[in-house]
Formats: structure tokens, sequence, C-alpha cells
């Protein structure tokens, strides 16, 4: 028998190329462990949890507690500034100040020159006036007459007319702001206004007209009370040929002030005639105003 040439036999198991090895005994890759699929394709090293947090997160207790300490510390210089800021209006000085305004007084000079508190400090109701006047219309206060208050002279006007005057607000301005028909009638002209006066005679400064002992009995007319009259109870007796009683208290006469009490009694209300009396104290009751009623005279 001959022998096979070597390029016609067949192996009877050719051994596996060793570039294709067996899958199912082909070793996992070094570069793609087994788990490859589960893990970060960059894994970061282990390192401890301190590694691992922020220094806003690691400080941020302190960082805490420093802002919060700050926030008070704002809020005390908040609360310094206002308390220190208020105060001024609240020391013992100005207290005082305010107390002496309210009460007319004026407190002992300070020492060392400071300055005192004068009771002109406070408006005065019935301020100054300037030289004495006569009748006239479209009287400009400020440049014809001086301001102040004034009251009429009783016996200077017309024998044979009533007194009359009217304050205007100005010159551009017709509304009256107060008026009068009487004798001793007190007007307080404030600079600006205008002042009519009729038949009325003469008006003098009202400091001027202070009787050296006030009265306790009287008639029509305007009184300061505590300066023309005592303060106190008064009675009327009524004069019973009038045809009306009207009477007025004032705690101010400027422009614009209302009386705080006021009656109207014409003679054929049934009150007229009737016992009356009223309370005038000098502390609440600037003016009192009565025309044609009869005669008060203080009983109390």
């Amino acid at each position: 028998m001959s022998p096979t040439p070597p390029d016609r036999r067949t192996p009877a198991a050719e051994p596996a190329s060793p570039e294709e090895p067996a899958s199912p005994e082909e070793p996992a890759s070094p570069e793609e462990p087994a788990d490859a699929r589960s893990r970060p394709a960059h894994p970061t090293p282990a390192s401890s949890p301190a590694a691992d947090i922020s220094f806003v997160s690691q400080y941020r207790w302190g960082l805490l507690l420093i802002g919060y300490w700050a926030l008070v510390l704002v809020v005390l210089v908040v609360a310094l500034t206002t308390v220190h800021g208020s105060g001024i209006s609240h020391s013992p000085q100005d207290t005082a100040a305010h107390e002496q305004a309210h009460s007319g007084d004026a407190p002992a000079e300070e020492p060392g020159g400071g300055a005192r508190l004068r009771k002109e400090a406070v408006e005065d109701p019935l301020p100054g006036g300037g030289a004495p006047f006569s009748d006239g219309e479209g009287l400009i206060v400020g440049e014809d007459i001086a301001p102040g208050a004034y009251r009429q002279d009783p016996g200077s006007g017309s024998e044979d007319a009533t007194c009359f005057y009217v304050i205007y607000a100005d010159r551009s301005d017709p509304t009256v702001v107060r008026t009068g028909a009487k004798e001793r009638g007190i007007a307080v002209l404030e600079d600006g206004t205008v002042f009519d006066s009729v038949d009325c005679g003469d008006w003098l400064p009202l400091e001027e007209t202070y009787p050296d002992s006030a009265a306790t009995e009287f008639g029509t007319g305007m009184y300061v009370v505590g300066g023309h009259i005592e303060p106190g109870d008064y009675e009327l007796t009524w004069d019973l040929e009038t045809s009306f009683c009207w009477w007025d208290i004032y705690g101010d006469i400027r422009s614009g002030v209302e009386p705080t009490e006021s009656d109207v009694v014409p003679q054929e209300d049934p009150e007229f005639g009737e016992p009356l009396q009223i309370t005038l104290d000098a502390r609440e009751h600037l003016i009192f105003n009565t025309e044609t009623c009869g005669t008060w005279t203080k009983v109390g």
C-alpha cells in the first residue's frame, strides 16, 4: 500500500488555532474587568468621608454662627441709634421745658448762661399791640397799623351810631373772619389781614386798657377774664327792656376760632328773665362777650 502524500492527509483532529481560542475559556480582558458595566467609566479612588465635604459644608456651622452674631450686632446698633435719636425730645431738660411752657412759667436760668425758656415762646392768643389808631376802612395790618390785640376805647366813638368793625382775611379775600358791633370790642389783628372800623373812635393796645383792679360787675362789652374782670361765678340782672341777650365765652378770639360756650336768649323765650349764672375760669376762659343782657355781678 502506497503512502498518502502529505498535502492530502487529513488530520484526525486539527488543533485549535492559537489566534482563535475557544470563547468559553477566553479569559476576561485586563482592560475590561468583569464588573465594568456596573462601575463608572472613571472610577474615583476610595477616600475618607471628610475629603468629600466641601469647604462651605465643612464649616457651615461656624459660618452660620458668625452670621447670627453679625445680625444681632446690626439689630443692636439700629436699636441704640433709634433710642438716642428719639431720646432727644424726652430728655429731662426738654420734659421740664414742655411742662413749663404749658404752665406759663419760665424756668430759672441754667448755669453757665444757658438758654431760658420764655413765656413768649408759647404763642400768645392776645399779642401786644402797636400804636393806637382811629377809625378807617381798608386798613392793612402790617402796613397801615401794627399787628396785635386792641380794644375799642369806650366813649371815643360816635354818640349817634353803634361802633361796627370787620376783619377780612386779606386785601384780595373778602372773607369776614371776625366782626363786632359794640363798645369795648376786642380785635386781634394778624399780619396781612384788613380792618374796617366805623363809628368806633379810637383803638388802644389791649394791655393799656386793663384797670388797676379787675371789675366784679359789668355790662355790654368784651372783657379779658383776669384782666378786665375777676374770675368767678356771675349772676345776670336782666335788662327787661332789651329784645335779646347774647353772650359768648372764648378761649381764643383769633381768626376762625369759635366760642367754647355761647347762647342767645330772645325776649319771647321762656328762659328770658329767669335766673342765670355763669362761671368764668381764667385758666380756661380768655374772653367774655356780652351784648344787651343787663348787668353781670360776681356772686362767688
